[in-house]
């Protein structure tokens, strides 16, 4: 979610599912509602009630002002807070996408498993003859990425599927 402010994971998830509760057509375009503006907009006036009592007591608070002056005021502050403290939650983790599949792509690649078959017996790039420079791509690899469960000599294919 692009703009969250500080509330929690939990509290986004608590007006998502308000979002995909009480909205009929969320529940068939859920990516629009909980990715886009409605999203942002209910976490904005979510931040609006939790913060109010804060808000009320800022020096720029329109006191002497009408109630819609007020509560435009809160909104708008709770918009702000939205934009400048996203990421500052203390419950979230920050997680880097495109790391996190290249782990799983290379783990695929690399791994030396009954599932890889043949592929997976270090035989990455050996049809094109030796690797520049004797590059090893197995070097270093992580230990659990060899599961153990296919000798080197085991088919691709299970014999009973040949009867």
């Amino acid at each position: 979610v692009k703009y969250c402010g500080d509330l929690t994971a939990v509290q986004q998830a608590q007006v998502a599912h308000w979002i995909f509760d009480n909205i009929e057509e969320a529940r068939e375009t859920v990516v629009q509602w909980l990715g886009c503006a409605p999203f942002a907009h209910a976490l904005s006036i979510m931040l609006a009630h939790h913060k109010r009592s804060i808000l009320e007591a800022d020096a720029d608070y329109p006191r002497d002002g009408t109630m819609e002056v007020q509560d435009e005021f809160i909104l708008d502050t709770a918009w702000m807070t939205l934009l400048k403290e996203t990421g500052s939650s203390t419950d979230v983790i920050h997680t880097d996408v495109d790391l996190e599949c290249l782990s799983v792509f290379e783990h695929r690649l690399f791994e030396k498993s009954a599932r890889s078959g043949s592929a997976g017996n270090y035989q990455w790039g050996l049809d094109a003859g030796n690797h520049q420079d004797d590059w090893d791509p197995y070097a270093g690899l992580l230990s659990h990425w060899n599961h153990e469960d296919r000798n080197e000599g085991d088919p691709d294919y299970d014999e009973n599927e040949l009867e």
